[in-house]
């Protein structure tokens, strides 16, 4: 099956470090905007696992119209006659202040999966304490001049 994106074009530069190592990097350009995005993605197979590591990362204006938007996803699991069989997926995403952490973890003896989902903002709190000691800062000043505007 085609895909058809319009105006758009992905280049890979493929690495091969030895039998059980790949590594991948991809370049994302759209039309007239150009790059958009990178993404570098590494295979590790050694013996019967496995280990997927992809690290998404926006550039040009979209790295600055999505706040600095970066993604990995990691999965590491067993081989199953050459398939790969996941027993557990990161998903960690930034963006701003935002960090969004999600781990899946399967087991496929009970055929159950665990989701761990953890949404943060980084920097909430001391930013939140600073800004509230700043606004009584700013309060005691502006009412140290409100007394002297009503005093003359």
């Amino acid at each position: 099956m085609k895909t058809f994106v319009p105006n758009s074009s992905i280049s890979a530069v493929i690495y091969q470090l030895n039998g059980e190592t790949i590594r991948v990097d991809y370049k994302v350009d759209f039309g007239i905007v150009g790059e958009i995005g990178v993404a570098h993605a590494k295979l590790i197979k050694d013996g019967d696992t496995y280990e997927i590591d992809i690290k998404l990362e926006a550039t040009g204006i979209t790295k600055f119209l999505s706040g600095d938007r970066k993604e990995e996803h990691i999965s590491k699991g067993h081989i199953v006659n050459g398939m790969l069989v996941s027993d557990f997926y990161h998903i960690k995403k930034t963006h701003g202040m935002k960090v969004s952490d999600i781990i899946y973890r399967i087991n496929h003896n009970t055929k159950r999966v665990v989701k761990v989902d953890k949404e943060v903002e980084e920097g909430v709190n001391y930013y939140k304490e600073r800004g509230e000691e700043l606004l009584k800062i700013l309060l005691q000043k502006d009412w140290t001049f409100f007394k002297a505007i009503i005093s003359i």
